[in-house]
This record gives structure tokens, C-alpha cells and sequence, in this order.
């Protein structure tokens, strides 16, 4: 559970440092500074990039596939942004990734919600389990030693 919980973090620290790049670019953009903006999208492109790999290795297949398919469209709206240095595109792009950003974070909260409760109804029949082997297996004094 704990490696789930890092695998989540992690993309969850790459979508919210993407937004952060992308925020950054479209307000070097609409300053006009031509150097900057470039700078920070081609830190966005490359987070975007790095988020698509760490997503195909870490989550599950079918996700992974829907993930990559909609990061490569924000790829493709961070290029344009940094050709044609408008700011558009990158509002697209952040509306993309905060609108994933916002649905990765529901899913993570219900699996761990569900893991959670696994793991209690686990810990629950292995209670009941020993419980009626001791009721079972021993006469009542020797259960109260037992449980002492």
C-alpha cells in the first residue's frame, strides 16, 4: 500500500509542477518575455513528458493509455503556445491537466478508501478466524489463559 501511495504522489507532484510551469509560461507570455516564456514551456514540455512515461509504468493499463493519450494533446498545445508565443493554448493546456489533476486526486482518495476498508474486513475474518479455532480447538479456562 505504502509503494501505491508513492506511485500516486508522484504523479501527483508531476501534474501539479506541469500547472505550475504552464502558469508561469502563459504569464511570461503575456509579458512578452520572449526568453522566459520559452524557458518555462520547454520545462512544461518536458514534465508533460516525464509525467506520460512515469504514468505508463505506474497505473493501470487502460488508464495509462486514456493518461498518455490526453498528455500528448497537452504536448501538442504546449508546442503551439511556445511557436506562436500565445497564451491560449496554454490556458487550454492548464485547464487540461488541473481537470485531470482533480480526477486522479478523486480516484486516489476512493482507492484508498477501498484499500483502507479491505484491509479492515481482512483484519476482521482474521480476528473472527482465530477466535472460533480457539473456541474450537481448547476448553474455555485454557482460552482465557490464552487471551490474557
Amino acid at each position: 500500500a505504502v509503494e501505491t501511495v508513492v506511485e500516486f504522489d508522484s504523479i501527483t507532484l508531476l501534474m501539479e509542477a506541469l500547472i505550475k510551469s504552464m502558469e508561469i509560461g502563459c504569464q511570461m507570455v503575456a509579458d512578452g518575455s520572449k526568453t522566459e516564456s520559452a524557458e518555462a514551456i520547454s520545462r512544461a514540455k518536458k514534465i508533460a513528458m516525464q509525467l506520460r512515461v512515469t504514468a505508463a509504468t505506474e497505473v493501470d493499463d487502460q488508464f495509462s493509455v486514456e493518461l498518455s493519450e490526453l498528455i500528448l494533446s497537452v504536448e501538442q498545445l504546449l508546442q503551439q503556445a511556445q511557436v506562436q508565443m500565445r497564451v491560449v493554448p496554454l490556458r487550454m493546456a492548464i485547464n487540461i491537466v488541473t481537470q485531470i489533476a482533480m480526477i486522479w486526486r478523486q480516484g486516489v482518495m476512493n482507492y484508498l478508501k477501498q484499500s483502507s476498508q479491505s484491509q479492515l474486513n481482512e483484519e476482521a475474518i482474521s480476528v473472527d478466524l482465530s477466535h472460533d479455532y480457539l473456541s474450537k480447538t481448547m476448553f474455555p479456562e485454557e482460552r482465557v489463559s490464552v487471551i490474557h
